[in-house]
């Protein structure tokens, strides 16, 4: 969620300097690619709260395991991910 507070004020600071997404191609592609990183975000957010409610109510279990797993896949291919863009600037950069 901080990342997401960070991300409306990162498309603030071009937008006040005049920075439109209709400027350029370089612009467009800074606000398409950060808001779909940040959708992504906000949706496995989502997911990881229905899960975690659903886990408090006790209405979950061996039967409703594709709720978990889905969350579950997506948050460790988000590690894995993050762990490659590490290793790929470290050695890279």
């Amino acid at each position: 969620m901080a990342f997401l507070c960070g991300q409306i004020v990162a498309w603030k600071q071009p937008n006040d300097a005049g920075a439109f997404i209709s400027s350029n191609p370089s612009n467009s592609f800074f606000y398409v690619f950060t808001f779909a990183h940040a959708f992504h975000l906000l949706g496995g957010v989502a997911a990881l709260f229905y899960v975690d409610i659903q886990a408090l109510r006790l209405s979950l279990g061996p039967a409703k395991r594709t709720a978990i797993d889905v969350s579950a896949i997506f948050w460790h291919f988000l590690d894995a991910l993050w762990l490659y863009l590490m290793v790929l600037f470290y050695v890279w950069g």
